[in-house]
């Protein structure tokens, strides 16, 4: 709900840690995004609710969501995974 609500892409979302959320000024920074260059974007107070029920039940870490691959290099290109394991070999 996060990536989508404030339009994470997937290397940023695996970055995100529980200080880049700044309630205060009602925004989450985004480090290293595209291009390289960090951003904010925008906290709507429903996400902020649903983001501090989700502290209570599961109290992440370091890192706000999880992801399955290790941190803080995620692949940039999954589809070069996906194309490069289905090459026929000697072709």
């Amino acid at each position: 709900m996060t990536t989508y609500a404030v339009g994470l892409r997937a290397t940023e979302a695996a970055r995100l840690q529980v200080p880049d959320i700044d309630t205060s000024r009602m925004v989450i920074r985004i480090e290293q995004g595209k291009g390289g260059k960090d951003r904010y974007v925008m906290l709507s107070p429903q996400l902020l609710e649903i983001l501090r029920v989700y502290w209570r039940l599961t109290k992440p870490g370091r890192w706000l969501l999880p992801v399955r691959w290790p941190r803080p290099d995620p692949p940039t290109d999954l589809g070069d995974r996906r194309s490069s394991s289905l090459r026929v070999p000697g072709r």
